[in-house]
């Protein structure tokens, strides 16, 4: 029982760490889109192709050919297809027109209502139901990630239409890419499976705008934010929290990543001249609260990544 919370923590750790990542992948790719030349769509088939190339690399030194036992499998194919464009191609694409037509802070605060969809979805497919720590932990994020944000005022958000838009597809495609990869992972292990859905998204962006058309110039500024959002923020970062699926629900995953949030915020706070009141403070501390919360509602999970108690209680 003890060894199975280790994972459990180990898990919440994995999550944080890809949240984290990713919430300074916002402030470098705001800090891209609004201070170098460097084209949405140029930048996104360029580090999803860096870091499928780097991932693919690893994961052959580690597996070797059996990180083409998905290729063997006509379901695994398909799976891994829908993955990679409702998924992570989508979820890459929203993200950057969500920061693009906003800010990284902005996204966040809308990508939250991405763990609402997983939850229905581990209802509908898994039968999966929150506990009561769950549900506060969920309840507790969704607020802290709300007043990280908007400061508890709307009128510090701008509501627009493109905003909207964006944001609700990049929730949609983040709790796509945190449900869609599951049993992908459990049968063929995180890193295979990350490296050749970042590669393939890669390659279908590289046939919206190849790498050598309208290329930006390029500064030691911009070669520095492309190289960390290509293999922090993208490779790095996704195959950490995709690794926290072996471990912790969808659910759990998804409530993490309002992590994100305050990570953008706190570094809009120390590099882009954010100032924070005493509103930001608490949602950051509430956020802080929902991961303590995750960590002390340590069941046993599935292959699935999901609750043996709610799936045997289903049965």
């Amino acid at each position: 029982m003890k060894k199975q919370a280790h994972k459990h923590l180990f898990g919440i750790f994995l999550a944080l760490t890809g949240a984290i990542l990713w919430g300074i992948d916002g402030i470098t790719s705001q800090f891209l889109f609004q201070r170098t030349p460097v084209e949405l769509s140029w930048l996104i088939g360029v580090k999803m192709i860096i870091s499928g190339i780097l991932l693919l690399a690893v994961a052959f030194a580690v597996n070797g050919k059996k990180i083409f036992a998905v290729w063997h499998s006509q379901k695994g194919i398909t799976t891994l297809l829908i993955y990679t464009i409702f998924g992570l191609a989508g979820d890459q694409l929203a993200f950057a027109m969500a920061v693009k037509v906003s800010s990284a802070a902005m996204a966040t605060i809308l990508q939250s209502l991405s763990v609402i969809l997983v939850v229905i979805y581990a209802a509908v497919v898994y039968h999966e139901f929150p506990n009561g720590l769950r549900w506060l932990a969920i309840v507790i994020a969704t607020l802290g990630t709300w007043l990280l944000v908007t400061r508890g005022s709307l009128n510090h958000i701008s509501l627009d239409g493109p905003t909207i838009f964006w944001g609700l597809t990049f929730a949609v495609c983040a709790a796509l890419n945190n449900a869609l990869p599951v049993k992908l992972v459990a049968s063929y292990g995180s890193l295979p499976i990350m490296a050749w859905a970042m590669l393939l998204g890669g390659i279908i962006f590289e046939g919206i705008h190849p790498v050598w058309v309208d290329a930006p110039h390029i500064t030691w500024d911009s070669l520095l934010g492309i190289s960390f959002t290509s293999i922090a923020g993208t490779g790095l970062a996704y195959y950490i929290f995709i690794s926290s699926l072996k471990y912790i629900s969808p659910t759990e995953a998804t409530v993490l990543i309002t992590f994100e949030a305050l990570t953008a915020v706190v570094g809009g706070f120390l590099f882009m001249r954010l100032v924070l009141n005493w509103v930001e403070i608490l949602g950051a501390v509430m956020i802080l609260t929902a991961t303590i919360v995750l960590a002390l509602a340590d069941r046993p999970t599935t292959d699935n990544g999901f609750s043996k108690e709610s799936r045997s209680s289903s049965e």
